[in-house]
């Protein structure tokens, strides 16, 4: 995990935490930073099981969400989230596999767990080397 102080033009962000899923780092606690960016490939049209199970040991209950009646508790304001996929556009769009991940991962686990300011950037034909060339 990195945690990089970043100021930008219009000091929207003052600290960013890029995570890369490391399987002894369990925790955020004690992580100063506003906003979150996670950058992983599509594995079966979701997100690869090792960021899946750093949010399931981190993102817990009574700290990520809930807590005696509250909507949230992540001290965190804003996400980044950008998801690399193999297959073409179309081929995202055509099997709504863009709206599922935006789905799962936006609304089903950003914002359930409070961050509102979610982005979900997902770029395809990763693995087309001439798409990747131009």
């Amino acid at each position: 995990m990195l945690r990089l102080d970043q100021s930008t033009s219009t000091g929207d962000i003052r600290n960013l935490l890029v995570v890369i899923c490391h399987p002894r780092r369990n925790s955020l606690t004690g992580v100063l930073a506003d906003a979150i960016a996670m950058f992983f490939p599509v594995w079966w049209w979701s997100a690869p099981a090792m960021l899946k199970g750093w949010i399931d040991r981190v993102w817990n209950y009574g700290w990520a969400y809930g807590w005696a009646g509250t909507k949230a508790r992540i001290p965190l304001d804003k996400a980044l989230m950008v998801a690399l996929g193999g297959s073409s556009r179309e081929d995202f769009a055509s099997g709504g596999y863009d709206k599922l991940l935006d789905t799962q991962l936006r609304l089903g686990l950003m914002t359930y767990c409070g961050i509102d300011d979610v982005k979900l950037e997902i770029i395809t034909d990763t693995l087309n080397e001439s798409a990747c060339s131009t």
